[in-house]
């Protein structure tokens, strides 16, 4: 939303610069866009198309914990639980950051993608984000598995599968 007010006091101001927003719904979304992104381009239309296609080949996973015990889509958590969530659906949950984060990978059909990135929060020891990221090699060895620290404050880790 404040992009795009920003973008329209530019458009109010006369710029001579041409304005697009891209609204993403997940972090992983918006790098994916970002890696198309040209500075240089004359035709907008044709950057804007190409950055949400871009988007559209990326699927992102959160590694959080329940902030209250609910029922959402026949999942039963409770307030505490580790849970997954795939483009932002609850998908599972259990207590084993490092499992429940190898099968919402699986859900979001790392099998069929050819890169993987983990960014990990604020609070995951640097060790352990590593130890995660050599799992993801072992488990899919024709993927490229990237690792960055995303120092997000409630997510353990967000993954993004292209």
């Amino acid at each position: 939303m404040a992009a795009q007010q920003a973008a329209k006091l530019l458009i109010k101001e006369h710029s001579p610069h041409q304005v697009a927003v891209i609204p993403s719904k997940t972090m992983p979304q918006g790098v994916a866009a970002l890696t198309v992104f040209d500075p240089m381009a004359e035709d907008l239309d044709t950057l804007k198309k190409a950055m949400e296609e871009q988007m559209k080949a990326v699927q992102s996973g959160e590694v959080t914990m329940a902030v209250r015990t609910a029922e959402v889509d026949g999942i039963r958590v409770r307030q505490g639980d580790i849970i997954g969530l795939h483009n932002g659906k609850l998908v599972n949950h259990g207590d084993s950051i490092k499992e429940l984060s190898l099968d919402l990978l699986e859900k979001m059909g790392a099998g069929d993608g050819a890169l993987v990135t983990i960014y990990y929060g604020n609070f995951v020891a640097a060790a352990a984000a590593e130890d995660f990221a050599e799992t993801v090699r072992t488990e899919y060895p024709d993927l490229d598995v990237e690792l960055a620290y995303g120092g997000q404050p409630h997510y353990h880790y967000i993954l993004s599968v292209e």
